[in-house]
């Protein structure tokens, strides 16, 4: 395996991290060490140290805002579970935060998605609030899209947030959704929902 992985399941977090820095002096992100910065965040969440979770996120993550959000996501789901119900609860906050400052109804409606799929898909789903996050997407994409809103890409968010709404029994919802669409994509929901 990796040092920094190794390093990791040793429990030793803070070596790691010196790791991951030298690493970022040396290397390019998009190598080998992107995939160990949500370990990394991962650890120091099971540690009970969020803030610096958030901090390894917010300073590596090579991404944007999209693999920011999944990896606090990731970071919630690692605090319910052992407890932290707090900070979860904070780093929820933060992220719905983040979501909100981003341009675009249908991108921050796929941002909130991401998030709820991140929650509730990977079993056992712990957050009690990923109801009110999936609902804060669909009220995104229930509004008239701003003159700056692209049409391709709202379309495409109505779509996939009425298909996941219909994968998880949220048929009114995936209804709602399927009216806004254009005929064409509404008939292929349709044609899923029979």
């Amino acid at each position: 395996g990796y040092p920094i992985e190794w390093t990791l399941k040793t429990g030793n977090v803070e070596k790691a991290f010196t790791m991951l820095n030298g690493y970022a002096r040396d290397v390019p992100f998009e190598s080998v060490q992107a995939m160990f910065i949500e370990q990394l965040a991962i650890a120091y969440a099971k540690n009970n140290q969020p803030d610096r979770a958030i901090a390894v996120l917010d300073q590596y993550s090579p991404y944007g805002t999209a693999s920011k959000v999944i990896g606090l996501a990731r970071v919630v789901r690692v605090l319910e579970q052992g407890g932290n119900l707090s900070h979860a609860e904070a780093v929820l906050q933060d992220i719905t935060r983040r979501i909100q400052q981003t341009n675009g109804n249908a991108t921050q409606a796929l941002y909130f998605l991401s998030v709820v799929n991140t929650l509730e898909f990977n079993p056992p789903p712990t957050t009690q609030n990923t109801e009110a996050l999936f609902q804060q997407a669909v009220s995104l994409l229930t509004t008239i899209p701003d003159s700056q809103e692209d049409p391709q890409e709202f379309e495409r968010a109505l779509q996939t947030i009425a298909n996941t709404a219909y994968q998880t029994n949220r048929i009114e919802t995936a209804l709602q959704l399927q009216a806004k669409l254009t005929p064409p994509n509404a008939q292929i929901l349709n044609n899923a929902m029979l």
